[in-house]
């Protein structure tokens, strides 16, 4: 299940209440409208009691609602995880966010380098040779700080969930990720 998917399948908590509500005023409506044809015997005064005590509009109005919500924040590259998130954005007065550039502008840069060792060309070489695998937004950034290098063929990719990458270079093993990684891989 893809998260268009899943975002529509979360109901908020007025989608909730609609469905409870509807479970008994639809019968309701229903037996309302056959009494009053059982004593009217006014076929057409039973269709409009049936008619304008439809809930319709009620059990269709906030799915739909919160779904188009959904595909405009889409659009508009703001993905929400359901329609429970909306009904939460709409107590929010102030939001604060710990992202510097990469949620203004998308686009990271490499801040600060620090390199350890001898035989910098090849070590480079390497860690572009892995980032050149990637479609992370970081490892294109990590890339572009690199600049040209000696491409070396990658034998073996190990994504390291909320760590990074690990793979074999050239007969190396190489780690490319957070202090998490590289801790684990010593």
């Amino acid at each position: 299940m893809n998260w268009w998917e899943e975002a529509q399948d979360s109901k908020s908590e007025a989608e909730r209440f609609i469905d409870r509500f509807s479970k008994y005023y639809t019968p309701a409506v229903l037996v309302l409208g056959i009494i009053v044809w059982a004593f009217t015997r006014n076929i057409e005064l039973a269709i409009t009691v049936l008619v304008l005590g439809c809930p319709g509009a009620l059990v269709i109005g906030v799915p739909v609602s919160n779904v188009s919500g959904i595909g405009n924040g889409a659009r508009n590259g703001v993905l929400l995880k359901g329609s429970e998130v909306i009904n939460d954005f709409s107590n929010v007065d102030t939001m604060v966010f710990d992202k510097t550039g990469t949620l203004t502008i998308g686009n990271p840069e490499v801040a600060e380098k620090e390199f350890y060792g001898d035989n910098m060309d090849e070590v480079l070489g390497y860690l572009a040779s892995v980032e050149r695998e990637s479609d992370h937004p970081l490892a294109k950034a990590v890339l572009q700080d690199i600049g040209p290098a000696n491409f070396s063929e990658v034998d073996e990719t190990e994504v390291v969930k909320g760590g990074g990458v690990v793979a074999k270079v050239a007969g190396h093993s190489v780690a490319v990720g957070n202090v998490y990684l590289m801790e684990k891989e010593c």
